[in-house]
């Protein structure tokens, strides 16, 4: 008995969840830098986590950014769900001190088709020291696919 009530849950848990593959730039308000990225995500009853890569080209120093969120679910305005947000990203500077910065923000998604949505995202991103002049503003916009 215990084995098919495993089972059961474990196919509503596989069937709630949805994988989630996208694509996104990027604009950080302090030094007005852009970038560009990919994200790998899964969504669970109104619960998700994402993880990226984001690349951001300036000429004076180039930075990768390897970002983990978590989110959940606010509220449903009409076709947009809006949703909270909080994360860490890992700031690897081409020049310069790597280090950590904290984010929190809101973030909106709407589907365009059935597996695919677009979204754009706001984000308030505090960093250690070593890499406190990236604090600012992180604007994100991108689509993403599911499966």
């Amino acid at each position: 008995m215990k084995k098919i009530a495993f089972a059961a849950l474990v196919a509503v848990s596989l069937s709630a969840s949805a994988l989630e593959v996208g694509v996104t730039g990027s604009n950080l308000s302090e030094g007005n830098r852009y970038g560009a990225g990919v994200t790998v995500g899964q969504k669970m009853a109104g619960l998700g986590i994402t993880a990226g890569v984001s690349l951001f080209n300036s000429e004076a120093n180039n930075q990768t950014r390897l970002s983990l969120v978590a989110d959940r679910h606010l509220i449903g305005l009409g076709p947009v769900s809006v949703s909270g947000r909080v994360g860490g990203a890992w700031l690897n500077n081409k020049t310069g001190d790597d280090g950590f910065a904290g984010t929190l923000g809101v973030g909106t998604s709407m589907a365009v088709t059935k597996n695919l949505s677009a979204g754009v995202s706001f984000d308030r991103q505090w960093g250690q020291s070593a890499v406190k002049s990236f604090n600012g503003n992180v604007i994100t916009a991108g689509v993403k696919v599911g499966f």
